[in-house]
């Protein structure tokens, strides 16, 4: 008898620390989050979706409202997320409009916070946001905004994707991608190569051609594709294959002209691995293969490597993963 007393003691201590603050009845399509401090007092607030109405709430002070947006142009809002645009210490909230019944778009609407007028509107993109990123690409001391679209064409059951890159404050279009077959992941933003500016990763499906492969960009003055087949007036250069690979992977290239050809591979640091070929070579096709080694025949550890290309002056760069 007392052991039981002793369980039930423990099982009434054990499940008695959480009580419920409040309860308030919602829509079946509202939906809450806990995500953005939009008032800066150090605590989340709560942010809610209905349809073309967001309610952000302070969860510390009575579910007080404290700030709402409405879009009559779109049948869904939301927000996804605060930015710095120029680092003055005052955050825009990125919010998406988007359409599903009538039309598959979506545009995207500025709003610095506690605003009763978007400070930009975009124009409307046909097909789904994929994913949104704010960061600083092409070193003009603000920050842009980069974001993927996939679209499906129903006549020949194929995705198609493209990229673009927006200024933050003002929303004008720096940058676009022209569309590609594929289904398109990211983009992701990282400094891959140590030289302090940000590239732009994609991780691209093409179902129908069964294509897969994973890009990178970077921005060399204006955004400059390191591109899954950048085709020049006298070459072209496709993506290393197999990527990830273990222990060879092969890079096609095709001369249309006698060229000059320097390959190298370099680390995520920039520095040398191995250079692969150095020299002047007359049209035609050609397959270059690096096997995971240095220059001394030292197998590399596994990570992200780089294919430099030079090509009569013209650099290119292609990323590659090795796995072990």
């Amino acid at each position: 008898m007392k052991n039981k007393w002793v369980w039930f003691f423990l099982m009434t201590w054990g499940f008695s620390q959480y009580t419920e603050e409040w309860q308030i009845a919602q829509d079946e399509y509202e939906n809450g989050i806990l995500f953005f401090d939009m008032n800066e007092d150090g605590y989340a607030d709560i942010t809610k979706t209905f349809w073309n109405l967001i309610t952000v709430f302070n969860g510390a002070n009575d579910y007080e409202i404290i700030w709402s947006v409405y879009d009559a142009l779109s049948e869904n809002l939301v927000v996804w997320n605060l930015y710095d645009f120029n680092n003055d210490g005052d955050k825009t909230a990125i919010i998406t409009g988007s359409n599903y019944y009538n039309s598959v778009d979506f545009h995207l609407l500025a709003y610095s916070v506690f605003g009763s007028e978007p400070e930009w509107t975009s124009t409307s993109y046909e097909g789904s946001l994929s994913s949104l990123n704010a960061s600083e690409l092409d070193l003009d001391d603000g920050k842009e905004l980069i974001f993927g679209i996939n679209r499906y064409d129903e006549v020949d059951s194929s995705y198609y994707f493209t990229i673009k890159v927006l200024d933050g404050e003002t929303g004008e279009e720096e940058w676009s991608l022209q569309e590609q077959q594929g289904y398109v992941s990211g983009p992701y933003i990282g400094d891959l190569d140590g030289d302090n500016t940000n590239e732009i990763l994609l991780n691209v499906y093409d179902y129908k051609d069964e294509n897969y492969y994973m890009s990178v960009w970077s921005f060399t003055g204006g955004m400059q594709a390191v591109t899954p087949s950048a085709i020049a007036e006298n070459y072209t250069v496709s993506n290393s294959y197999p990527n990830p690979f273990n222990p060879n992977t092969v890079l096609p290239i095709v001369l249309n002209n006698q060229s000059e050809l320097s390959i190298t591979v370099v680390n995520v640091q920039g520095q040398l691995v191995q250079t692969v070929v150095n020299g002047i070579f007359s049209s035609g096709r050609y397959r270059f293969s690096w096997d995971g080694k240095s220059q001394l025949g030292e197998l590399q550890s596994s990570g992200v490597y780089f294919f430099l290309i030079n090509i009569d002056g013209n650099q290119i760069k292609r990323p590659m993963v090795l796995m072990k």
